[in-house]
């Protein structure tokens, strides 16, 4: 099965801190690291170094040019990422703290020129027995949805970072939602959500498949398979970035690959732990030889 991942595509400014800065205060930071990042563009790696067959639909700007390169060394098909003139390459401006927890300001840049007409070419390429993987981190994404269920594709999103108006969007269209604790918690409209919990989130979505991560706690799914968790795996914390994203695209791939659920969220979660022990975010997301081992 083919896998498209239509996002994001951002430069990533690392910042380590001490603690995270409070309203008012100035802060020295130690010195800044450059990664290439977005939620897509992370996803994308993650499904081909997975081994996935994998194709990246985005845009960036012509600064963004080793983003398109990081993406072909792993192995991802890129006929479909642009790189404009006149439009800077999105970025985030992260916060990393000692323990490897982040806090994270996104400026979409190039991302935010996506729109229906460029969804549309792309997806015309795509139909039944291909699956479609997006975020939240460029617009159109309920036009995105609508237009691969129609066209007969597997629907997965991975709702982050959540919004208000995403309460509305198409979600019978979609097969599967892999989301964390803080995303689920706004979905279900409870102050904090657990594993318990996960009756909470099928009310919401009782026609979806979902896979909820927890962190050090592990992940649960609720769906048409029953209900049941995944442990996490441990690991010595450098920097928490790209696990998210890490986990969503070893998931998918091993899905798209025949794996039952309950194997794909263990494989899942072993890349997690290794992703959480580097630092960077598509530049921590390990090869599929290195999770076996």
């Amino acid at each position: 099965m083919r896998v498209l991942c239509f996002g994001s595509a951002n430069i990533d400014y690392v910042y380590p801190v001490p603690h995270f800065v409070s309203a008012g205060e100035t802060l020295a930071a130690g010195p800044r690291e450059v990664h290439p990042g977005g939620k897509g563009l992370n996803q994308a790696v993650a499904l081909a170094r997975a081994g996935a067959e994998t194709a990246f639909a985005g845009r960036a700007g012509k600064d963004g040019l080793f983003l398109k390169k990081l993406l072909e060394d792993s192995s991802v098909a890129t006929v479909h990422f642009e790189l404009l003139d006149g439009e800077p390459t999105g970025h985030a401006v992260i916060q990393r703290d000692p323990s490897g927890q982040n806090c994270i300001l996104l400026y979409a840049g190039a991302n935010g020129t996506v729109d229906p007409a460029f969804s549309d070419t792309v997806l015309s390429g795509y139909g039944r027995g291909d699956i479609l993987l997006v975020q939240n981190e460029i617009p159109y994404v309920p036009h995105i949805i609508r237009k691969a269920k129609s066209a007969g594709m597997t629907v997965a999103v991975n709702p982050s970072p959540v919004s208000e108006e995403m309460r509305n969007w198409p979600w019978g269209c979609v097969d599967l939602i892999i989301l964390n604790e803080t995303e689920g918690a706004f979905f279900a409209r409870y102050e904090k959500l657990t594993a318990a919990d996960i009756p909470a989130l099928r009310s919401r979505f009782p026609d979806t498949d979902i896979v909820l991560t927890l962190g050090a706690e592990g992940s649960v799914y609720g769906g048409s398979a029953g209900t049941f968790s995944v442990p996490a795996y441990p690991a010595e914390a450098v920097d928490t970035t790209g696990a998210g994203d890490t986990y969503t695209g070893y998931l998918i791939a091993e899905l798209a690959r025949g794996s039952s659920v309950r194997s794909a969220m263990e494989t899942a979660s072993k890349a997690a732990a290794v992703a959480v022990s580097r630092s960077g975010a598509a530049s921590s997301i390990p090869f599929l030889s290195e999770v076996k081992a």
